[in-house]
């Protein structure tokens, strides 16, 4: 290093070695105060003061008296804490200044040196900070681990090292150990402060509340659109933990998204394009970020979230700092999945399949936008037009900027990187719409991938036909509404071969097509409008002349009533299995069916079942089942049965029926699994009459 130093001095300037060498000593120093931080936090988290600061600020020692001690002791841990939570707040201010003047220092080394110079230089200091974390936060695992200790030790229990048997391979620490070893009906200590956290209410309390969470699986989706048909990874979060209090926390965040830069959709980009006019030295531009998701800062947006609290800090009860907690543990905590039967955590950025993950995403990129657009007016750079879909920036920007605006981008963070695609020709495809520059101005041509297959639901697929009608009449919408008047009849003639090939009748694409073009039924609209008054919505499996709007009105005659149809079985359900399978006994919201083994003095038979529904895991349902067995319980079907005829159930064998996550569906399907079997179903008559027995036919 001292060789490299003395070489930028000889080859550039004294200035440029100074800010080289203090690059370097502010890495070390932000490398070291990183992990120092992590470490005060940790020591804030299990309640443990560090060595420094009890050695310093001893008190007790100045009293003799018991009671006067006792309350010494309570105010020195008081201030303790107090002066714990100030050194935080000033390594976290440390932190800041360090990363400002690396900041400031890079860009004086970056327009300094060569590329390649550069480049070598900032790796090295990289693999630097990274050693030098390493190595500190080893140093200050130890010391909390013996802060740990020597808390475990004033409460004044015993650790029995037979009490706790390790039969795996991880190496657990000592506290986790004694923890463990207090037994499973070891009492928590009540938190005196629990009461008064009512910062959401009772219904919010039960939908985040997770009674059957699973371990997410990753599965892959293939992109048949790139070279080798890569698979994006996406982990099925559904059943994990935080699954809701991620949604509940996301519609919070979803308010922080900025209205600036983001469009909702094609039709957005047209009205906000249609009346711009173009200088001739100004191009169109796309920009676009390599893996978002996976390489999103996580650290960087809790910062944003914190530092705009403001925002949002009207829209929910819960205060700032337990919000932090939420957020830590939604984005951090919950980073894991399993495939092939193996559990992986992810390092960094955020899964695909995480309901936070586009809210998170749009809140880092809208605040790099802000920022960059901020670097470049002070540059005197101008960008006349910026829009955001997601991943996907458009711009209009002078031809001579577009590396200077690229390298800006590339700037805010070392995993987000950038590429851009200027118009070709004039034109520039961007969502749905291929935009194309004619005289100064933007007209506008629905695009379409060249992979992209056309296909939509077909019109043989048993469903409600309004609905197959609905999404070719939509597809329609969607392609002449974006196209300009001159791209019209071109892309008429694509509709009729794109629904041709998905088995629409030409009579009813030309009706289609006929009806577009037609004014707008008024009366029909207000009428519509009208009519969203007081509607009760119910979901139906759809099979014909059964279920139905016009049969099921005949059954339910209640004129508010509206029916939402879904498929009772496609193809996917028949054939896709992208993810891992998850183990019977742990899955969970499952209409189950348990057969009866008889006894000794039947021969081992009897051809009675019992059927039942559960939204937790089947292993806890049938763990309670037995139970009740044992213990004389006749609170269910099954439990009279095993009773009564001394007869044993057979839970090695029990079977799953129906899976439905809807707990109202799910006793439906309950019920009619008890019809389907009659006589020999062991359930109560009242299990029985719930629900009408012609819908048994539909399983």
């Amino acid at each position: 290093m001292k060789n490299f130093f003395k070489h930028i001095k000889y080859k550039y300037d004294n200035n440029t070695h100074i800010r080289i060498k203090q690059y370097c000593n502010d890495n070390n120093k932000l490398a070291k105060q990183s992990e120092r931080l992590q470490f005060l936090l940790q020591c804030k988290k299990f309640g443990a003061i560090p060595a420094h600061l009890k050695h310093n600020t001893k008190i007790t020692n100045m009293f003799k008296q018991s009671k006067i001690k006792k309350e010494a002791e309570k105010i020195e841990k008081l201030f303790h804490e107090r002066i714990l939570k100030l050194e935080i707040k000033a390594t976290i201010t440390t932190i800041q200044e360090l990363k400002k003047n690396m900041k400031h220092n890079k860009e004086a080394i970056e327009a300094k040196l060569e590329n390649n110079e550069a480049k070598n230089f900032f790796e090295t200091q990289a693999n630097v900070h990274t050693k030098i974390r390493q190595k500190t936060k080893t140093t200050h695992l130890n010391k909390l681990n013996r802060l740990i200790k020597i808390l475990i030790e004033e409460y004044n229990f015993i650790y029995n090292e037979d009490w706790f048997h390790n039969t795996t391979n991880i190496e657990f620490p000592e506290q986790s150990k004694w923890l463990l070893s207090l037994g499973a009906k070891f009492a928590i200590p009540i938190n005196k402060n629990t009461n008064k956290l009512k910062y959401i209410n009772t219904r919010e309390k039960y939908q985040l509340n997770s009674s059957a969470a699973q371990t997410p699986k990753l599965y892959g989706l293939p992109k048949i659109h790139k070279e080798g048909i890569p698979l994006r990874p996406i982990s099925a979060s559904q059943k994990v933990p935080c699954y809701n209090l991620a949604k509940y926390t996301g519609k919070i965040l979803q308010n922080m998204v900025s209205e600036e830069y983001n469009i909702k959709d094609a039709y957005q980009l047209k009205e906000k394009l249609t009346n711009i006019i173009l200088d001739d030295d100004e191009v169109l531009i796309s920009y676009d970020v390599i893996a978002l998701f996976t390489n999103i800062p996580v650290h960087t947006a809790i910062n944003i979230i914190m530092k705009k609290w403001h925002t949002i800090q009207h829209l929910t009860n819960i205060p700032k700092s337990q919000f932090l907690k939420i957020l830590q543990f939604c984005l951090k905590d919950n980073n894991y999945f399993q495939f092939d039967n193996k559990m992986y955590y992810q390092t960094f950025g955020m899964p695909m399949g995480n309901p936070l993950s586009p809210t998170i995403a749009n809140i880092v990129l809208d605040d790099l936008l802000e920022e960059t657009i901020n670097h470049l007016k002070a540059e005197n750079i101008q960008i006349k037009t910026i829009f955001k879909y997601v991943d996907d920036f458009f711009a209009i920007i002078k031809k001579d900027d577009n590396n200077k605006i690229l390298d800006h981008l590339n700037k805010y963070h070392n995993k987000l990187k950038f590429t851009s695609e200027l118009e070709k020709n004039g034109q520039l495809p961007f969502l749905d719409v291929k935009l194309h520059r004619k005289n100064n101005k933007i007209i506008f041509d629905w695009y379409r991938k060249e992979l992209a297959s056309g296909r939509i639901i077909n019109f043989h697929s048993t469903q409600p036909k309004k609905m197959v009608i609905n999404t070719a009449t939509n597809f329609i919408k969607k392609v002449l509404t974006i196209s300009d008047a001159e791209f019209k009849n071109k892309n008429i003639e694509i509709i009729k071969e794109t629904l041709t090939k998905n088995s629409f009748p030409i009579r009813i694409i030309n009706t289609l097509i006929k009806n577009y073009n037609c004014p707008k039924n008024q009366n029909n609209a207000r009428n519509l409008q009208d009519g969203n008054t007081g509607k009760k919505y119910f979901s139906v499996n759809y099979v014909p002349a059964l279920t139905d709007t016009k049969s099921m009105r005949a059954i339910i005659p209640n004129t508010n009533a509206q029916f939402a149809h879904k498929s009772h079985t496609t193809l996917r359900t028949l054939f896709s299995n992208t993810k891992g399978k998850t183990a019977r006994m742990e899955q969970s919201n499952v209409v189950y069916q348990i057969a009866c083994k008889g006894s000794e003095e039947s021969g081992g038979k009897c051809e009675m079942f019992y059927i039942g529904q559960t939204k937790r895991t089947l292993r806890t349902r049938l763990a309670e089942h037995e139970a009740d067995i044992k213990k004389g319980k006749q609170t269910t079907g099954l439990a009279q049965h095993m009773h009564e005829n001394k007869h044993t159930a057979d839970f090695t064998n029990t079977k799953i029926l129906d899976v439905e996550r809807r707990e109202n569906k799910r006793l439906t399907l309950e019920s009619l699994r008890i019809q389907q079997k009659g006589e020999l179903s062991m359930n109560f008559k009242e299990d029985k009459n719930s629900t009408n027995s012609v819908y048994a036919l539909v399983l």
